[in-house]
């Protein structure tokens, strides 16, 4: 199926413009991309009532939502150089993985605080998966197949919807994940483990920015390896080490602000009830159309089937 999908693209004559320009992609995804965020900034369709909602004075903007409200106002006490933590002189947090604070802090010092930026952050990184979709897909599909790919990519409104509805990490996430993907991907291009080096690094990153990410990295340095025969290969060694040295720069500054070496966060423990087989009362599913969404009661819930 694959082989044949890639024959019929082949034969697809493109024009000069975009047969030579997957360019084009990443700047139709960056124009829908703020074209999207201007729309739905004002019209505020993503609030419902069961949202967590915090206006902050000090983020210019609607009112911080949800996860938005630790990711945004950990960046702006980044930003500030108060410290990694949520309220100005306030205790150090953990309560989430630092990637996409220091992200959106690195945003807020150079363009000023605000929900805004925060979602132009999430436009830039939008505008490059088509180019990642491309890169992706070349080396399998060859070079047609890998431009049809961004384009597919760039018109995906799924994309808008879940990166831009809010300020969250997803869209970080998806760019280091893509980029970890490709390196991999040219591992053996080179004699030196660069490129898997290169790889765990990133790997490393978006573990840091969504919650428990540890999988694939370690999956991929055993089937490098030849586990179970153990017949350890550089780009094993150099993907597995690159991954720890990157997650373990969290867990040693965890360790000595908050006197435990945690490599990942729980999010105060919501990751740990998500997916728990919980009674009824405990757990409610309501469904919002356009989204699904889990509430959680004030009453708890389960966590590993207790209360």
């Amino acid at each position: 199926m694959e082989s044949h999908s890639a024959e019929t693209v082949s034969r697809i004559r493109f024009p000069a413009w975009l047969r030579w320009n997957p360019s084009v992609a990443v700047a139709i995804a960056f124009l829908i991309g703020l074209s999207y965020m201007k729309w739905i900034e004002p019209l505020d369709m993503t609030v419902l009532q069961t949202d967590s909602q915090v206006a902050d004075p000090e983020i210019p903007g609607r009112a911080l939502i949800d996860d938005e409200i630790q990711y945004l106002q950990i960046a702006k006490r980044v930003a500030d150089g108060v410290g990694y933590q949520r309220e100005p002189g306030g205790k150090p947090t953990a309560v989430r993985v630092p990637g996409y604070p220091l992200y959106v802090a690195a945003l807020f010092k150079a363009l000023g605080p605000g929900v805004t930026v925060a979602l132009f952050g999430n436009v830039l990184l939008i505008s490059l998966l088509p180019a990642l979709a491309f890169a992706l897909a070349k080396p399998v599909f060859g070079y047609k197949t890998a431009v049809v790919a961004s384009y597919f990519c760039a018109f995906n409104p799924g994309l808008y919807y879940l990166g831009l509805s809010r300020a969250y990490s997803e869209p970080l996430f998806a760019v280091l994940l893509c980029c970890g993907t490709a390196m991999w991907q040219r591992k053996d291009r080179s004699s030196r483990p660069a490129n898997a080096f290169a790889a765990g690094a990133l790997y490393g990153a978006a573990s840091l920015t969504r919650t428990g990410y540890f999988g694939l990295p370690v999956l991929l340095t055993l089937a490098e390896a030849g586990w179970p025969k153990r017949k350890w290969r550089w780009n094993a060694i150099a993907l597995g080490l690159a991954f720890l040295l990157v997650i373990s720069m969290w867990g040693f500054r965890n360790w000595i602000v908050m006197g435990t070496p945690m490599l990942s966060s729980t999010n105060d423990g919501v990751t740990l009830l998500v997916g728990q087989r919980c009674r009824r009362r405990w757990v409610s599913y309501d469904i919002s159309l356009p989204q699904l969404y889990l509430r959680l009661p004030p009453s708890g819930c389960c966590v590993f089937g207790s209360r």
